[in-house]
């Protein structure tokens, strides 16, 4: 198993961009059609599932954050502060 990849704040904005848009659909109750995870940033494969967890130690102490794609199994890491900036990005661009 391959270490994961550390994504920057620019490679993270279309992941979380993608996943807001995700949550404000399903916020308004739009079922089936949610739109798709954002693609796999190694291979561009469309996931099925977006696996996310901080229960590692060296993720923990370094607030970071790991997350993966499945089914093509490539994993990521990201800062939590990269990831608050872009979640609130994405939010603020969405009231425009």
């Amino acid at each position: 198993m391959t270490e994961p990849t550390h994504l920057t704040s620019e490679q993270l904005e279309p992941i979380v961009a993608a996943l807001h848009r995700r949550e404000t659909y399903a916020a308004a109750g739009a079922g089936i059609l949610v739109p798709p995870f954002p693609d796999c940033p190694t291979c561009g494969q469309a996931p099925t599932e977006l696996v996310v967890r901080n229960d590692h130690p060296a993720t923990f102490l370094e607030d970071k954050v790991a997350f993966g794609f499945r089914p093509c199994g490539h994993t990521f890491t990201a800062d939590g502060e990269d990831l608050y900036r872009t979640y609130e990005t994405a939010r603020q661009q969405e009231g425009r």
